[in-house]
């Protein structure tokens, strides 16, 4: 027989989860200048995704980025511009998105959140998180991310030619917002400068299918594989670090279009669920908070890991007694 604190957990989680999805559905009808979460629209997602590519991938609230520290900010002030939201990505078995657009007209919301699933749905599908290889370096890692991602467009437009509007569209919309090229520092310019030729051009049906030339590699932007995406990635990677200075970081300027790539070995727990809400910032100070995004476990370098071990030393003195019960076994009840 359950215990009556299970009954009352049990009764208030499922009283909670049907009073969120009725809200939903109040929410599903509406004026266009409510805004649309993706807890609102999860499910149609889910089921488009599962109509166009036979697979259903696991949706996912995308979790913010790490907040910089207090060296990051005075040690790089004058690096490029930084991540400010979340981000969407995928793993090849799930979807991470953003849990809103920032857009208050809820059928452009719509799109937007319709538009980036299917280009991640498309990125799982090509394998494109674990095509740049472990032992890529960071620049390599870049330019595959963008060299799919323009792939990714191209195989998507394809397979559903009305989505070649919106595409545009959402391209042309990404280009606009992303900062001046000025706020770039010299030796990031570079990659920024072939990031906007790439989105300046309009994706087409028949643009896609043009064979990859090993002579001017810089001027494609959509490749038939992964593997042909990180060949292409080495070749450019080679120019770039041609063009910048000794020992310089090339840091892309990731958004809503560009996205991530997990690879698969270093996916991150299971994330927020679409229908999961941060709780919000408390007005006075908790002895317990949420963590608005999940650590992330950084794989260490072979220099980190010593391979012999260090110095260790012997305990001379008698350890400390240990404190235990005065009453021993004999409690009372």
């Amino acid at each position: 027989m359950a215990e009556a604190e299970d009954v009352i957990t049990a009764a208030a989680l499922r009283t909670t989860t049907f009073v969120q999805g009725l809200w939903r559905r109040h929410r599903a009808h509406a004026p266009l200048t409510a805004t649309l979460a993706l807890a609102d629209v999860a499910q149609r997602l889910d089921l488009l995704i599962t109509a166009v590519f036979g697979v259903s991938y696991r949706l996912r609230t995308a979790p913010l980025p790490a907040r910089p520290t207090f060296l990051a900010r005075a040690l790089q002030a004058r690096g490029g511009p930084r991540v400010q939201g979340a981000l969407p990505a995928t793993d090849g078995a799930s979807i991470w998105l953003p849990a809103e657009t920032g857009l208050t007209d809820a059928a452009r919301a719509l799109e937007r959140f319709r538009t980036v699933a299917l280009q991640q749905a498309m990125r799982a599908s090509r394998g494109s998180a674990a095509g740049a290889g472990d032992d890529a370096t960071p620049l390599v890692r870049e330019l595959y991310l963008l060299i799919e991602a323009h792939a990714a467009d191209a195989a998507l437009a394809r397979l559903l030619p009305g989505m070649l509007a919106p595409l545009n569209a959402w391209r042309a919309a990404a280009l606009r917002a992303r900062p001046p090229l000025q706020h770039w520092p010299t030796q990031q310019r570079a990659l920024e400068a072939w990031l906007r030729q790439g989105l300046a051009r309009p994706a087409t049906l028949s643009g896609a299918a043009a064979a990859i030339h090993a002579d001017n590699v810089a001027d494609n932007f959509a490749s038939a594989s992964p593997l042909a995406s990180r060949r292409i990635a080495r070749q450019l990677a080679s120019e770039f670090m041609l063009d910048a200075p000794a020992n310089s970081a090339q840091a892309l300027l990731k958004d809503w279009w560009t996205g991530d790539l997990i690879p698969p070995s270093t996916a991150p727990a299971p994330g927020l669920e679409p229908g999961a809400q941060l709780d919000p910032e408390p007005a006075r100070p908790t002895r317990s908070a949420r963590l608005a995004r999940r650590p992330e476990v950084r794989q260490g370098t072979d220099e980190e890991d010593d391979k012999q071990p260090g110095a260790w030393m012997i305990q001379a003195a008698a350890p400390h007694e240990v404190a235990e019960d005065p009453f021993g076994l004999q409690r009372p009840t």
